[in-house]
């Protein structure tokens, strides 16, 4: 079995060196618990937008607006599809962040809302754990949850 543990070390050091150990078998690496686990870090859901572009992202919610002052579409009308294809295609946008943007509103205490509406996109990015409007990874899960 040992000619069988070392070249898997050695890809599992190539392909995932945060897993591989070098003491370790790997048999027993999956086994036995580490004394020492690390917690995994919670990253943002919109940490991979740079802040440089955060104002981009606020200038199409913004022409989302003008289209609609609440940001709810209709199942038929294409204007704000059309608003996402060209953030895509123009300014390299994220489809899906400008969709949880506006879904995230949608969803939001009214009142509350208003008073974030211009800087919405700042808002979400920002998300506090006791937000009046929901996570992006609220909505996502409740968009792929199946109901019988």
């Amino acid at each position: 079995m040992e000619w069988f543990a070392k070249p898997v070390m050695l890809l599992w050091s190539i392909c995932c060196p945060w897993i591989a150990k070098k003491d370790v078998n790997p048999v027993e690496q999956e086994v036995s618990p580490s004394p020492r686990r690390r917690k995994l870090r919670k990253i943002p859901f919109y940490s991979q937008i740079p802040t440089t572009r955060i104002r981009l992202y606020q200038t199409y919610i913004d022409r989302a607006f003008e289209l609609s002052p609440t940001l709810e579409f209709s199942l038929g009308d294409d204007r704000f599809n059309r608003l996402l294809q060209e953030a895509a295609h123009k300014d390299s946008l994220s489809v899906l962040d400008l969709e949880l943007m506006r879904m995230q509103y949608v969803l939001a205490d009214e009142t509350l809302r208003e008073q974030c509406r211009e800087n919405w996109a700042v808002t979400v990015v920002n998300r506090q754990a006791d937000d009046f409007f929901p996570g992006p990874w609220s909505i996502l899960s409740a968009m792929f949850t199946r109901t019988p």
